[in-house]
């Protein structure tokens, strides 16, 4: 009887183990008007609302007219991934595509949808192209290519409108040997909008951790490089390090004491510091691999870059009183902890 008894209670406690669930904050995404061979990109997040890690195992299109990427690590519990859809808009007319996303929940399979219509001419607002480089106008002079992994070729587009009665091409100068850059089209008409894709190749940046470079659109022929004509470009290298549970056991783990400094006003002084403690908590060695900061007027120290499990070590930042002081102020550090290799330290001030 009492076994009996204990295999009832058993079963009523199935649905309560642990599992993922993925939820969509949206299942169906309207792209609207999209221009005639102008490739658009939605996206659809997931949240894993349970209580044991989501997986995104494959996501499928219907057709070679969508592709879809996604991360493939896993999803903790209560975090959000994000499913990007491109579609490569090659036929005029409606479209209606369905997206099958296969988890390791209990449903297994989910089916989103993307829907709406490509057209020949788009309408667009000057508003949304803010950034003026002669006869060219751009929607950002900001290339971001954040959390790469190595190994990957992250994309980024830019916006462009051509403002002049005549035909141009953008050219770009002093692109570095890590970035390519295509124009659709290649000639962009008068008072069309183009794009200009940029496609990092992670595997010949140098160093892990943040790179930074500047390159040129050129105004006419013969244009010289300028800040007027400038486009910042920045990429976060990340090191590619174990992702299966049976490792994460034998890992390093990084804590820190904080990771927001707000600093007091200087008053009469030329320079602030505070200190953030490391630890590692894990049961291999932790390495900061990379430490570096956005922006001047910020000095850091760190006493000792490998630390042993249950070791600690000092960061000490000083706040420096310049002529230039930005908006925001972080710190970057890149380690060997494959579940926070990445961390940025936000410096405030009061």
């Amino acid at each position: 009887m009492k076994y009996v008894l204990n295999l009832i209670l058993f079963c009523f406690s199935l649905p309560f183990m642990a599992q993922p669930v993925a939820h969509f904050k949206y299942m169906e995404r309207n792209m609207g008007d999209i221009a005639w061979l102008m490739p658009a990109s939605a996206h659809f997040e997931v949240q894993n609302t349970g209580n044991s890690p989501l997986q995104i195992l494959d996501v499928r299109t219907d057709c070679g007219c969508a592709l879809a990427e996604w991360a493939s690590e896993t999803v903790a519990p209560g975090k959000t991934a994000t499913i990007t859809i491109a579609y490569n808009a090659a036929l005029l007319g409606t479209f209606h595509k369905t997206i099958a996303v296969t988890t390791n929940t209990d449903e297994h399979i989910t089916y989103l949808t993307l829907k709406g219509r490509v057209v020949k001419e788009v309408a667009y607002s000057t508003n949304d192209f803010a950034v003026h480089i002669g006869d060219f106008h751009l929607d950002t002079n900001e290339i971001t290519f954040d959390n790469v992994k190595m190994g990957t070729t992250p994309k980024q587009t830019v916006k462009v409108l051509n403002a002049s009665p005549y035909a141009l091409h953008p050219e770009l100068m002093h692109m570095p040997d890590f970035l390519t850059a295509v124009s659709a089209p290649d000639v962009i008409p008068p008072g069309k909008v183009g794009e200009i894709t940029f496609v990092l190749n992670s595997k010949l940046i140098k160093d892990f951790g943040l790179t930074q470079t500047t390159i040129y659109l050129s105004r006419f022929v013969g244009d010289k490089i300028s800040e007027e004509n400038a486009l910042r470009v920045s990429a976060v290298l990340l090191p590619t390090l174990p992702s299966t549970k049976g490792k994460f056991a034998y890992a390093p783990r990084l804590e820190l004491s904080d990771t927001t400094l707000v600093f007091p006003q200087f008053g009469t002084k030329k320079k602030l510091t505070k200190t953030v403690m490391l630890k590692n908590s894990g049961n291999a060695p932790l390495n900061v691999m990379r430490l570096q900061v956005y922006n001047p007027g910020l000095g850091v120290q760190l006493n000792q870059s490998v630390l042993q499990p249950g070791e600690q070590a000092k960061l000490k930042i000083t706040l420096h009183n310049t002529a230039d002081k930005p908006s925001k102020r972080s710190v970057l550090l890149i380690t060997n902890d494959p579940k926070m290799p990445k961390v940025v330290l936000h410096i405030e001030q009061e």
